[in-house]
């Protein structure tokens, strides 16, 4: 998965990783693992994240489920 366009919105609203692992109440060390694939996100953390980074359900899919341009 690619969620550079998430990884922007942490930035735009916490102004950190760091300060969003503190938000959303996860290590940053299990925030940057879900942001690089090697551990899942799973529904609850979509949940908990979007309403932390004021993401309307409508756009959950192109910040979580980003289609790859060939």
């Amino acid at each position: 998965m690619e969620f550079r366009k998430l990884k922007g919105r942490i930035v735009e609203i916490c102004g950190s990783q760091l300060e969003f692992s503190k938000r959303v109440g996860l290590s940053e060390n299990i925030i940057s693992q879900k942001l690089n694939g090697q551990c899942g996100i799973t529904q609850d953390n979509v949940y908990d994240w979007c309403n932390v980074l004021e993401i309307d359900q409508n756009d959950i899919g192109a910040y979580f489920f980003p289609k790859k341009l060939q």
